[in-house]
């Protein structure tokens, strides 16, 4: 009715993405292969606790690279989130909760950091709801697990 034929979520799932976008193009000749389960080039960064490097390494293409820029990325950009978030909540500027929650919660599942971007969807909701009791608790969670996930990428990433 609003003339979409389609939607794609984020985090982005790329096979899923291509697979989509083919399928209201135009007609495939053959329908796409499944993507490899683990890209090859995921046991370059190891495993870790916090991050399913496999997934987020499968979202970046399996470009190990490209991958390990968006890493740096997330670790620059999400530095300060506890910081900013915390006082935001606490003076009730919705609207920047909302926008810093919503990024956290794409850029975390982008990585493979699903519990992160569990307990972000949470947050999320609680701040669409405008419930500061409920936000405040799931935002001490979401930190908490963001430490954890900055910690590792530094693990994941010495040096740069």
């Amino acid at each position: 009715a609003s003339g979409m034929n389609a939607h794609i979520t984020k985090p982005i799932d790329v096979e899923l993405m291509l697979r989509t976008m083919a399928e209201w193009i135009g007609p495939r000749a053959e329908p796409l292969s499944p993507a490899p389960a683990t890209p090859p080039v995921a046991d370059a960064l190891g495993t870790a606790a916090a991050i399913d490097t496999a997934d987020g390494l499968t979202r970046c293409m399996g470009k190990l690279e490209l991958y390990q820029r968006v890493l740096r990325g997330f670790r620059k950009g999400e530095a300060l989130f506890a910081a900013d978030t915390r006082l935001a909540l606490q003076e009730a500027r919705w609207e920047a909760v909302l926008r810093r929650t919503h990024d956290l919660k794409g850029l975390s599942g982008t990585i493979g950091a699903h519990r992160l971007h569990r307990l972000t969807s949470a947050l999320h909701t609680s701040v669409v709801a405008r419930n500061s009791q409920a936000a405040e608790a799931e935002l001490e969670e979401v930190c908490a697990e963001l430490d954890r996930v900055l910690s590792e990428i530094e693990t994941l990433l010495p040096g740069s």
